[in-house]
């Protein structure tokens, strides 16, 4: 073989394994580009995440907030039954008193003391 052949042979030869290096090095820029798309990826949902936990968190607190109102309403609402029994019995109470009072007048207006004039009105 001449030298031309061989300096062929290795040049043909050093052109494959640029070839091979350019495809190995695309193939690492591939991967590079697929690690920084996830980890935009995982960046976003990350953050999708956070403010996914901030508004679950808010969301929990308005509840929270309602439930406690709910329960003073229930109380209130009780206490102010309470309080409207209490006064019907005594407003009843009163009637009450009231007629036995008018009901003592009238007995004694009908009584037979008060018929020959001995009870007075």
């Amino acid at each position: 073989m001449s030298v031309i052949n061989e300096l062929k042979e290795e040049v043909e030869s050093a052109n494959k394994k640029i070839s091979s290096l350019i495809k190995e090095l695309e193939s690492f820029s591939d991967v590079k580009k697929n690690i920084n798309s996830t980890s935009e990826n995982l960046k976003d949902g990350i953050e999708n995440f956070s403010d996914l936990q901030s508004n679950l968190l808010d969301a929990t607190n308005k509840l929270n907030t309602i439930s406690n109102s709910l329960n003073t309403l229930i109380t209130k609402l009780a206490d102010m039954e309470y309080e409207n029994i209490l006064n019907k019995i005594e407003k009843n109470t009163e009637k009450i008193n009231s007629l036995e009072e008018s009901l003592g007048k009238e007995i004694k207006k009908h009584s037979l003391l008060a018929k020959i004039g001995l009870i007075k009105e």
